[in-house]
């Protein structure tokens, strides 16, 4: 065993990203992309910037092993007044791993983090939407209930 592969057996993903601090910092930085961005940078028009680091912050610490406790609504009815299409998602997508570069996330940890991301797609696309069940609400690492 690598020693790479031994730290990852001891070490959640939200305790290799920094904890709760360096959660944050990634987070403030990817919602300056996203709000700056051109093609999602719209969305986000209307809203309360460290409000969504908040929670983002709640929903990904827990997904990624921290304490936090996720308070916002179901990621369905987060997202439903929002036109959001699969190139919408991509784009996100990229910002978050281009964030997650720069801040030289250990790659397992970041791997972690696009997969979790990627597992969402289904509950944040309107075409696609899904109710997430009260289990998936309660722990974001459960995957989302499909309607289809």
């Amino acid at each position: 065993m690598t020693s790479n592969e031994q730290n990852q057996l001891e070490t959640t993903p939200y305790e290799a990203l920094g904890g709760e601090v360096g959660l944050r910092r990634i987070l403030v930085d990817f919602y300056d992309r996203l709000f700056a961005d051109v093609m999602v940078g719209y969305f986000f028009r209307n809203s309360d910037k460290s409000h969504l680091v908040e929670r983002q912050l709640q929903f990904m610490g827990k997904a990624l092993g921290g304490p936090q406790e996720y308070q916002g609504l179901p990621l369905t009815a987060a997202h439903a007044p929002f036109p959001i299409r699969p190139g919408h998602f991509h784009r996100r997508h990229v910002l978050l791993a281009d964030t997650l570069r720069d801040h030289h996330a250990p790659i397992w940890a970041a791997e972690r983090w696009l997969e979790l991301d990627l597992r969402l797609r289904t509950s944040i696309l309107q075409k696609h939407a899904v109710t997430l069940s009260c289990a998936a609400h309660d722990n974001p690492m459960a995957p989302p209930t499909s309607n289809e």
